[in-house]
């Protein structure tokens, strides 16, 4: 890939055009199977934009997901330089780094009335149903998750006390260094908002699916037209399918077909046809199987956890 970073930077922080909400999305590596599904997902959303920090060539998308070239070093030295701190972490432990975007990225956020941080494994709903203008106007702070910071979806206003909500976790500095993920973009600052009075923070309700209801329920979700929905047609903002990432093999669409539905399953997004044999069968994934397993036995030996 040819990087024109300087090219790229320059230009979205010139926009005159700036979106509410934008979402950073550093990602490093090769283009998942599913990603014709999250593009999809995101051209419903058109009041919101996310930006692809990467070292992969564009792919189809639609106009509110912006690709900004830019290798991994390139992003480490940024951080690092502005930060001023000697970082060390991988393209996986760089999640640590989230609550930091505002700051980091700074100079392409005027404008910008909020930030937030996004997964790539995810397919989108409507996120007005807790972004609205109304939350927005009302809070500093919102996030998917009920009492926690999701790192596949939180947003910050754009302002100097939220961008540097960060500088409160304690010894933070010394966490950047740890190549390892330490759960900073969530558990530390959920710890950090828990005593912070003034921002305020929007995490009342579970507005995503994850792996708890995906477990419970795999068969159970579709796409249509911008809408998560299950089979009683209730809504969900969104899907994260972290849990999936292993055995998710298949999308029998590309972003050029538009599609106004899909069926999502363990195994892949599927327009044209009821999805693999396993599929029907209506299997659980292995994973899955294991960690229902897990929890049931945690539960008979120590108590502890739901079943």
């Amino acid at each position: 890939m040819q990087f024109d970073m300087g090219t790229r930077l320059a230009s979205l922080a010139q926009s005159s055009n700036k979106p509410s909400v934008v979402f950073f999305v550093p990602y490093f590596g090769r283009w998942p199977c599913w990603f014709p599904a999250f593009a999809t997902s995101c051209a419903y959303n058109p009041d919101f934009e996310w930006w692809l920090i990467t070292d992969l060539e564009p792919q189809p998308a639609p106009k509110n997901v912006k690709f900004i070239p830019m290798s991994f070093e390139q992003f480490l030295q940024r951080a690092r330089d502005i930060l001023k701190c000697s970082i060390q972490k991988g393209p996986y432990s760089i999640c640590d780094l989230r609550p930091a975007f505002g700051v980091i990225f700074s100079d392409l956020l005027e404008g910008v009335r909020f930030w937030g941080h996004a997964d790539i494994d995810v397919v989108w709903g409507r996120l007005s149903i807790f972004l609205s203008e109304d939350q927005l106007n009302k809070y500093d702070i919102i996030s998917s998750r009920r009492s926690a910071v999701a790192g596949h979806c939180t947003i910050y206003r754009n302002c100097s006390i939220v961008n540097t909500l960060f500088e409160d976790i304690p010894n933070y500095r010394v966490i950047m260094t740890i190549p390892r993920l330490c759960r900073m973009n969530e558990s530390a600052m959920a710890q950090v908002l828990r005593t912070r009075r003034d921002v305020k923070v929007y995490w009342h309700a579970q507005h995503v699916v994850d792996q708890r209801e995906l477990d419970r329920r795999p068969y159970s979700w579709r796409w249509e037209s911008g809408h998560v929905l299950d089979l009683r047609y209730v809504e969900r903002a969104y899907i994260h399918f972290a849990s999936w990432k292993r055995s998710v093999q298949y999308v029998d669409f590309c972003y050029e077909d538009m599609p106004k539905f899909f069926r999502i399953t363990p195994r892949g997004f599927f327009l044209k046809s009821e999805g693999t044999i396993a599929d029907q069968l209506r299997l659980p994934p292995i994973s899955s199987i294991y960690r229902r397993f897990y929890n049931w036995l945690r539960y008979v030996v120590t108590g502890r956890g739901r079943l």
